[in-house]
């Protein structure tokens, strides 16, 4: 089915093919958007697990590190659970 749709100033007149090129030119940038923040996200996530851990490791006490461990692996735990949902 074509529609015709009327722009602002009435001269130019988009049919249902310029519809769909507008709607797939919007889903490319959206899906590049979430591509790009899911990047940022993952190389974020990276840096804390690789290098947290052991910088934790050399700066806290001995008695308190597992408390610091846990707090961690339960946050990041809790983080990679809410980013499937």
């Amino acid at each position: 089915m074509w529609t015709v749709f009327h722009s602002h100033n009435n001269n130019k007149i988009l049919s249902g093919s310029s519809e769909q090129q507008a709607i797939s030119r919007t889903t490319t940038v959206v899906l590049a958007i979430f591509f790009l923040s899911l990047l940022g996200i993952g190389m974020g996530r990276t840096a804390v697990e690789t290098l947290g851990i052991p910088y934790m490791d050399d700066n806290v006490a001995n008695r308190e590190s597992p408390t610091y461990f846990g707090i961690i692996v339960c946050l990041l735990k809790d983080f990679s659970l809410m980013s499937l949902t």
